[in-house]
């Protein structure tokens, strides 16, 4: 049984962004004009829109009678091909994904009759340049664990995601929390074989001659071999739980082979 020693991290730090200053420029406003397109009952249309990158995502359009400047953020599902036809309401179903600079309109229509999609208008915000994200950093340690395997950092850049001081902090104490002290490693594990077990199975290992183990650990490597009509199974096993702080007890340590010799060059 083993510990390894690159599985410790019990110096973790989270690279979060505060947002709170970021403030918003002038809306941008972004239309999808087009002939009408018909959305057949039950059918589903997609429409793509190009963006610039430095526009935020923008909302899910609202159905309204009109797509116009005057009615911002609202798409335009009309009865016929005809501009001044009535306006329908509630049939179909819009969503919104954005993947760079484009951005997918999907509209299904959920009625029993044909409908007509005559356009759209989004409103994109961009974040203004004069006050940008704070890049921030929290850190959690584990000093009891840096005293046994010495400092051992990590460092999780949270890419955007994080973007509060409780969230930083919450994240980067449970990851220090995850690593400070490396399981057990088991490795060449002969059992009988049984090919129930797979990777990711729990297994309990029972040992009362030798290393007095009784624990719970993970399958993470498993090997199945045959020769001569006899099958092997070889397993290698990660902890569900840390050991704990090494005693070192009965350890004598060893003296200098010269005693006041000079530093190396």
């Amino acid at each position: 049984m083993t510990e390894e020693i690159d599985a410790c991290r019990n110096h973790c730090t989270v690279n979060w962004e505060d947002w709170r200053r970021v403030t918003s420029s002038v809306p941008s406003v972004v239309r999808d004009e087009t002939t009408p397109v018909a959305i057949a009952a039950g059918a589903t249309i997609t429409r793509t829109i190009s963006v610039d990158d430095t526009m935020l995502d923008p909302r899910t359009p609202r159905t309204a009678a009109t797509d116009g400047a005057g009615s911002p953020n609202r798409v335009s599902i009309r009865s016929t091909t005809s501009a001044t036809s009535a306006a329908v309401l509630g049939a179909v179903e819009v969503r919104i994904s954005r993947a760079g600079g484009v951005v997918t309109l999907t509209a299904r229509n959920r009625s029993a009759s044909t409908v007509y999609y005559h356009g759209a208008t989004l409103i994109f915000l961009s974040p203004s340049p004069a006050n940008k994200p704070v890049p921030s950093l929290w850190s959690a340690w584990n000093t009891a664990s840096q005293a046994v395997y010495g400092v051992q950092t990590y460092e999780h850049d949270v890419k955007g995601w994080v973007q509060d001081n409780p969230s930083g902090r919450a994240l980067a104490e449970a990851l220090r929390n995850a690593g400070s002290f490396p399981p057990p490693l088991l490795q060449q594990v002969e059992i009988l074989p049984d090919f129930r077990i797979q990777l990711g199975t729990v297994v309990r290992v029972i040992d009362t001659t030798g290393a007095q183990l009784d624990t719970l650990a993970w399958v993470i490597g498993n090997k199945v071999s045959a020769s001569s009509g006899r099958i092997t199974q070889i397993l290698t096993l990660r902890g569900t739980a840390t050991n704990g702080t090494p005693a070192d007890t009965g350890l004598t340590p060893e003296p200098p082979a010269r005693p006041g010799a000079p530093p190396p060059p």
